[in-house]
């Protein structure tokens, strides 16, 4: 098993978390799998020279390319820690149905300049932008949401990750 930087909160795991099994990497390479095969039975096949060059290359630029990860930044202000517990409660079932790990939640963020005016940081990462948006959008996280908005202020920006060239 290949262990994530991060945890992925499951409520059927002893301790209420379990290692996040996957990573980008390995999504990349299922999701591409298929095509290779199909590039490689057709490179081992009878044919010119330049189409299988042409071929491996196509395979070669799929390996290396990467697909993004995307977080969402969460910034809030706590109004009614009653109704914020009780979000808090449901939020590891729902998050448990999406490609995603909680990087970061922390509830005493040091402030190093500028004016302080959140209680509570939380970093979420998902593979590409589209699980983000998904896990966002989803009826059950959208079922949660009324407490978690009677009780904090919040931002949810959501950022792409650094890709270096």
């Amino acid at each position: 098993m290949i262990y994530h930087r991060c945890t992925d909160i499951h409520p059927s795991a002893r301790g209420g978390m379990r290692p996040f099994a996957s990573t980008r990497a390995i999504l990349q390479i299922q999701a591409i799998l298929p095509i290779l095969e199909d590039w490689l039975l057709k490179l081992t096949s009878s044919g010119s020279r330049l189409t299988r060059l042409r071929y491996f290359q196509r395979a070669k630029a799929l390996v290396g390319a990467n697909v993004m990860s995307a977080f969402i930044l969460v910034q809030l202000r706590f109004r009614d820690r009653a109704a914020y517990q009780r979000y808090r409660a449901a939020f590891p079932a729902v998050f448990a149905q999406f490609k995603g790990c909680v990087l970061i939640a922390d509830e005493a963020p040091v402030l190093l300049s500028g004016e302080k005016i959140w209680d509570k940081v939380v970093l979420l990462e998902f593979p590409d932008e589209g699980e983000a948006l998904r896990f966002y959008h989803s009826p059950e996280y959208r079922g949660i949401s009324a407490d978690f908005e009677l009780g904090t202020t919040a931002t949810f920006t959501l950022v792409k990750g650094f890709q270096p060239r």
